[in-house]
């Protein structure tokens, strides 16, 4: 895959943004399904700039664990929940985490995929007795949908079912990600979130589509939208 310039030089200004949270820290396995440093640095300004306090995630990975150091490090009354379905990975990250001692600041919830009534295509999303009985009444107000994986031919729907489980679970002033926004398939998922009124949501940085509601100051590390 061809990366474009403005993609590159969004993510070297974001890196610049995220190096507190880097540099002196253990190493981090990034991958090519980890969400783009832009992503990662707008996520981190929403949670300072607007306060967000109750932060939920689907598809743990390095988002989980910058969020996790910037808690502890800015000392924030905040707490992530981050929604996993694979059993080895929330392994993994639960070592991480522990590793760095900055597991207070996350809970990963292991749910598997299973058929879910809200999924298209015959897709299934993370299993909806395991989010009841772990999630129950929070709210949340700040949204990462960065999963289930959703490359795969035939998977492009996948993460559709994250918009009605969140409509009545989130705070009245909240924001909002849906991570690959350049794929046909999360554009298409971001259209139907949007028809139904609850959302505005818009891709910027060419990848990644984002919202919110209610009062809130600008947190954009970019001052433009491409």
């Amino acid at each position: 895959m061809i990366v474009s310039l403005e993609k590159k030089i969004d993510d070297l200004y974001a890196w610049q943004l995220l190096s507190p949270l880097v540099v002196g820290y253990p190493y981090l396995p990034f991958t090519g399904a980890a969400a783009r440093p832009i992503v990662l640095a707008h996520v981190l300004n929403e949670i300072v700039v607007n306060r967000r306090r109750s932060v939920i995630e689907f598809g743990s990975g390095i988002s989980t664990i910058l969020m996790a150091r910037l808690i502890q490090r800015n000392r924030l009354d905040a707490k992530v929940v981050s929604i996993e379905h694979d059993a080895n990975w929330v392994d993994a990250m639960r070592g991480l985490l522990a590793a760095e001692d900055i597991g207070d600041a996350v809970e990963i919830v292991h749910a598997p995929l299973a058929p879910c009534d809200h999924a298209l295509e015959g897709n299934h999303w993370y299993d909806l007795s395991v989010l009841a009985s772990r999630i129950a009444e929070k709210r949340f107000d700040l949204a990462l949908v960065d999963g289930p994986p959703a490359w795969e031919t035939g998977k492009g729907m996948t993460r559709y079912p994250a918009g009605p489980f969140l409509e009545d679970r989130m705070a009245e002033r909240c924001a909002l990600f849906l991570d690959d926004a350049d794929r046909l398939g999360e554009r298409l998922v971001m259209g139907k979130w949007n028809a139904t009124g609850a959302w505005k949501l818009k891709v910027i940085h060419q990848s990644f589509a984002f919202a919110t509601r209610g009062d809130a100051f600008y947190a954009d590390p970019f001052v433009y939208h491409q």
